[in-house]
């Protein structure tokens, strides 16, 4: 019984490695890797300059543009635009620009992720929330925590909240946290009547990646009650990048550059989607978890452990690796020849018989 169960799991996993498509939430755009912080936290690393890893850049927004309209006619991405950077609001007229090229497109939930610097007054917040608004944005996620806080005020942050309620424009406070600074310090920076104004309020950790990987204490991350045996088809945004590189999420590994599987400055997007859908490492990585890569780094010779916080942080790792990913690579397409071996002999085989057979 023990092994006709394992046969049918493995049975299982090979048919959603072969067959099932993978699907996206949403789409998500991070315009630039700018931002006016520089926060110890940043997953990204992003500073006024760019990205302290990957460099500076920021996407054209006609090509911003195109990659709305195209998405929004290719059936496995969800009907959800979501503009992020770095610091997308740092530049406001192009913002409000690509919002209502999601609302002209269709899309059902249009939203975007912010620090919130813009308002550092209530009329201003205002002003930018009416605009978005009209726009056709339907949600804004405010970022804050410990970390935003030498470079963003509470109160730009709480008049942001207000506005935004006044214009009814959902938000959610997403609050980061470690052991060592709390979701309740970060609301102590804020107004009272701004935190009632919240639609709602989400806590998570803080990712061991970026550059929180580099100035925080390791002791001061959580690690996940998930386990790392699970995979994460059922969260995937279509990312780009602001270098036009696509991704299946926007937690870490489009904050890579080993692996590519498109660019949008070259390519159409439902290019691009259905090379992803087609890639072995890909579905390996969504349907069966980062975690089934870690024994085919180890048999490559590399000393690769699974002591890792959560499943982001250990694929954020090994995408940042470069002798990890041509590992990987190698492994793929060995794998792909044996295959392509296997089916060459299996035609020889049956055309031999039916040779045998005719005479």
């Amino acid at each position: 019984m023990v092994d006709g169960h394992k046969s049918f799991d493995q049975s299982a996993e090979i048919a959603l490695l072969l067959h099932m498509p993978i699907y996206y939430s949403g789409l998500v755009v991070e315009t630039t890797n700018r931002c006016n912080a520089k926060c110890a936290m940043c997953y990204q690393s992003a500073s006024p300059k760019g990205s302290e890893t990957l460099g500076l850049s920021s996407l054209d927004t006609d090509v911003i543009r195109r990659c709305i309209r195209e998405a929004a006619d290719i059936e496995t991405i969800g009907s959800r635009f979501h503009l992020a950077g770095g610091e997308a609001f740092m530049y406001l007229d192009d913002v409000y620009a690509l919002f209502a090229e999601a609302r002209d497109a269709g899309y059902e939930q249009i939203t975007g992720t912010t620090n919130g610097f813009w308002g550092r007054t209530l009329p201003k917040a205002r002003e930018v929330c009416a605009r978005l608004r009209q726009s056709g944005v339907t949600s804004l996620e405010l970022s804050w925590d410990y970390w935003h806080q030498p470079f963003v005020s509470g109160d730009a942050v709480s008049n942001c909240l207000i506005a935004c309620q006044e214009v009814e424009i959902e938000t959610n406070l997403r609050l980061l946290t470690t052991k060592q600074h709390s979701m309740e310090e970060a609301l102590a920076a804020l107004r009272p009547e701004a935190i009632d104004a919240a639609s709602r309020m989400t806590s998570g950790p803080v990712f061991a990646t970026g550059r929180a990987a580099k100035e925080l204490d390791a002791e001061e991350f959580y690690h996940s009650r998930s386990s790392l045996d699970d995979n994460c088809h059922r969260v995937l945004n279509l990312t780009i990048n602001a270098f036009g590189h696509v991704f299946p999420c926007c937690a870490g590994f489009d904050q890579t550059r080993n692996y590519i599987m498109g660019d949008v400055k070259e390519e159409r997007l439902d290019t691009i989607v259905e090379r992803m859908n087609n890639d072995p490492l890909v579905r390996k990585i969504v349907f069966s978890g980062i975690r089934s890569l870690v024994p085919i780094l180890q048999e490559s010779g590399h000393d690769i452990d699974d002591q890792y916080f959560n499943i982001c942080h250990l694929c954020y790792t090994i995408f940042s690796t470069p002798e990890y990913v041509a590992s990987l690579q190698a492994y793929m397409d060995n794998r792909k020849q044996e295959s392509l071996t296997r089916i060459v002999a299996q035609l020889e085989q049956a055309a031999g018989s039916q040779g045998g057979q005719r005479i």
